[in-house]
């Protein structure tokens, strides 16, 4: 190689070395911004293992992050911008989340997630007679804690009553602790009921485009919502000449209980 070629040579090295450095140093830098919270239901019980979505706005790229024992998410290394929080509900009892959060420069947000159900949901129900049904709510299946203010009303309904002999006008009363469903001991009738178990509501059948539907607003909302270890007895009302039917909330999985409706 002549000097002329070598000192060529030698400049076209040091012209690439100096390019990619300079590449380097003018790559972007990570944002210092952080989104984080605690995800929990009503009740406080920490939302572990829910899988929470970080959506950036408008491209819509995504990242996700998994509560802890503790209910506790985090992003971070964030850049300023608008974000898209959300959880997807993973069943068809609870409802989904998202909320839109605006993060400046370095800025760190403190945004908590809470865990709606859409229904308090039945662990077991037992058609008694023709006059009575009991229900067992399940005591996982909505989670409110004393949170009573946060609800709206409560509704309950029945849609397969073709002949119209149906109803879901009843009085409600708490099924005493200890008492054996299936072994009572004594027979189960209207009046027995009545003197033997505690009086809890009663509440009237709304018939309307083939749906029979009851609410419960008001005081009755915690008294249902407490949701007594070994349930409640629906007993129909007197002078109402049909069968007491359960409310049935989701067809799809034969779920007898009520709706919430939030505030």
């Amino acid at each position: 190689m002549n000097r002329v070629n070598y000192v060529f040579f030698i400049f076209i090295i040091c012209l690439s070395v100096f390019s990619c450095s300079d590449s380097s140093t003018n790559s972007p830098e990570e944002g210092k911004g952080k989104i984080s919270g605690i995800v929990q239901y009503l009740d406080g019980t920490p939302g572990y293992s829910a899988l929470i979505e970080l959506k950036t706005l408008p491209s819509n790229t995504k990242i996700y992050d998994t509560a802890d024992v503790n209910g506790e998410y985090k992003f971070e290394n964030l850049k300023s911008g608008n974000y898209l929080l959300s959880f997807e509900k993973t069943g068809y009892e609870i409802k989904s989340y998202e909320k839109t959060v605006t993060l400046k420069e370095d800025e760190q947000i403190t945004e908590d997630i809470y865990i709606v159900y859409n229904m308090l949901d039945e662990s077991f129900a037992m058609v008694v007679d023709t006059d009575i049904v009991f229900i067992r709510f399940n005591p996982d299946a909505a989670k409110i804690g004393d949170n009573y203010e946060m609800v709206s009303h409560l509704s309950g309904y029945y849609r397969r009553d073709i002949l119209g002999t149906s109803t879901l006008s009843s009085q409600v009363y708490i099924i005493p602790e200890g008492f054996n469903w299936t072994n009572p001991g004594v027979e189960l009738n209207a009046q027995y009921i009545k003197d033997n178990f505690i009086f809890v509501t009663e509440v009237e059948d709304n018939f309307l485009n083939g749906t029979h539907e009851i609410r419960y607003t008001g005081d009755d909302i915690p008294k249902i919502l407490s949701n007594p270890q070994n349930g409640f007895a629906f007993v129909r009302k007197e002078g109402i000449g049909k069968q007491i039917q359960i409310p049935c909330v989701d067809y799809n999985n034969n779920d007898f209980g009520l709706l919430i409706f939030y505030k």
